[in-house]
């Protein structure tokens, strides 16, 4: 398992596509496993928040593919948490996206 995580750890830090999310040198600041509640209280923990200057990036790490059956599921939970980064930073643009095990990113509409 520790060897499966290490695996995937290095795909993502060596991808081309997501460098700009995990290269300090990239982005101005982030934060990993922020705490967040939505509208109605509800607590929600967001993986990895990255201000990239021009916008604040919401990303969830999932373990399976984008090829997913719970792809809308996902979809759902990163835009809920997309509408709570905003309300706290109303001025700030808020994009967020799904980081699968394979590198692979999907946007999600904010």
């Amino acid at each position: 398992l520790r060897r499966r995580a290490e695996t995937v750890a290095e795909r993502l830090f060596s991808s081309p596509d997501l460098g700009r999310f995990f290269d300090p040198a990239r982005y101005e600041k982030a934060w990993n496993e922020i705490g967040i509640t939505n509208g109605e209280g509800r607590l929600m923990r967001i993986d990895r928040l990255v201000d990239c200057g021009d916008a604040l990036w919401v990303l969830d790490y999932k373990s399976s593919y984008p090829d997913t059956g719970r792809i809308g599921e996902y979809r759902d939970q990163v835009s809920e948490y997309c509408r709570a980064v905003s309300a706290v930073f109303p001025s700030r643009k808020v994009r967020g996206a799904l980081v699968f095990s394979d590198a692979s990113l999907v946007e999600v509409d904010a």
